[in-house]
């Protein structure tokens, strides 16, 4: 009788486990292609840096990025390269609303609008 209940919570941790593997493979293929087909990438540092390429059809590898951090449970923008308009207006909109994918497309957008 011990032996099939071990072998049963075996079974179920080893589909769990499976389970993790394969969404763990899922999220990682979402972010190959984030960085291939956008040039996304996101690092670590004082702040949290997202850069962009395939921004600017005619150069596709120019670098556009932001940096922001949390402070007091506030976002802040520590740099925007190139400064885009209305990003005072974001950061606010982001505090009231903790968007953070949001606020990413958007500088994005903003990225693009600029270069054209």
């Amino acid at each position: 009788m011990c032996n099939i209940l071990f072998a049963m919570a075996l079974a179920a941790s080893e589909g769990k486990l499976n389970e993790s593997i394969e969404r763990v493979d899922e999220e990682q293929e979402a972010i190959t292609w984030y960085n291939k087909v956008l040039g996304f990438l996101v690092e670590g540092g004082p702040g949290v840096k997202f850069t962009f390429k395939n921004i600017n059809l005619n150069k596709p590898n120019e670098e556009y990025l932001f940096t922001i951090c949390i402070e007091n449970n506030n976002y802040m923008l520590l740099s925007c390269e190139p400064t885009l308009e209305g990003t005072e207006e974001l950061i606010h909109e982001l505090n009231n609303t903790n968007g953070l994918f949001k606020f990413v497309r958007v500088m994005r957008r903003k990225f693009q609008e600029a270069v054209v």
